[in-house]
């Protein structure tokens, strides 16, 4: 469980694999827990050079846009020059999303040949996740948000009861003491899990939920996306359509690809091997414009 946590003091971008190539790397987004962890069985497949981005103190959170601003400063630093190879997962779906549209504005008028990989996730995906539990609640009252948001957060580490858990968080006076409640509750069942990490964990889970909620895409993205979709979903996906609404803020070329498992394993097993060589392949194509082709 440790390795789901961040720690808020170290780097930014990590390198996660040692492919020794000339070959432009792959840039991999965190999912909302803020680590790259889920990445390392895909990272030391592929055979290309692998970086993940994991969300540390030095992120800003007020915004998806600042979030992506900052993380292509990231990216520069070992890349300074695009075309950019980026996939993003789940959340970071979202933010891989931004980032391309930033560097599609930044880059001149002409065809923006970044390659856009989303594993299960989207600009909306994460919103229509949020949706699914704010329906349930009053909506001036952000309380309840940041409780049920502390909620979800503590999900990974315990089986607490939910309605046991917002008993507790309601009445707290504002987030900073509903975090220092939760990590409370999660140290009571895992002792050796780094109070510090934990807190930085929770507080910024509840700003990434609100940043992805406000979040919409300032410009029509023109390059091609690769949609990696999870085959088993969850009811709060069935409203995005097939593409997860991609076609909405996309005038490229949408692939979809169905992969083996849900949300959570989809990067495992039999789907992480067709993830590969769906990356494999994309990569290895000839990069021709939707506007030129």
């Amino acid at each position: 469980l440790s390795t789901l946590l961040v720690n808020p003091e170290g780097p930014t971008l990590t390198r996660l694999n040692s492919v020794q190539s000339s070959e432009r790397p792959l840039f991999l987004v965190h999912p909302i827990e803020g680590s790259t962890t889920v990445f390392h069985s895909l990272a030391a497949k592929l055979s290309i050079p692998t970086y993940g981005l994991q969300c540390t103190g030095a992120a800003p959170l007020d915004s998806i846009q600042s979030l992506a601003t900052y993380y292509i400063e990231c990216i520069r630093q070992v890349q300074p020059e695009g075309p950019y190879r980026i996939a993003g997962y789940s959340y970071g779906a979202c933010v891989a999303f931004e980032m391309c549209s930033q560097l599609q504005a930044q880059q001149s008028a002409g065809p923006t040949n970044n390659s856009l990989f989303l594993f299960d996730g989207s600009h909306t995906f994460v919103m229509a996740y949020t949706q699914s539990y704010r329906a349930k609640m009053n909506p001036s009252c952000e309380a309840e948000a940041e409780a049920e948001a502390m909620c979800f957060f503590m999900r990974q580490f315990t089986q607490a009861e939910h309605s046991r858990v917002l008993e507790a968080l309601l009445p707290l006076g504002d987030l900073e003491a509903r975090v220092a409640a939760t990590v409370e509750l999660i140290v009571q069942s895992h002792a050796g899990l780094d109070r510090h990490a934990l807190s930085f964990a929770a507080r910024s889970f509840y700003h990434k939920l609100r940043a992805a909620e406000e979040y919409t895409p300032r410009a029509t993205y023109h390059g091609n996306v690769t949609l990696l979709r999870a085959k088993m979903g969850s009811a709060y996906r069935e409203g995005l359509g097939a593409d997860y609404n991609l076609s909405q803020v996309c005038d490229g070329k949408v692939s979809v690809h169905i992969i083996e498992g849900d949300h959570r394993t989809l990067l495992e097993g039999s789907g992480l091997e067709s993830i590969l060589s769906i990356i494999h392949s994309s990569l290895a194509e000839p990069r021709v414009s939707v506007r030129e082709g």
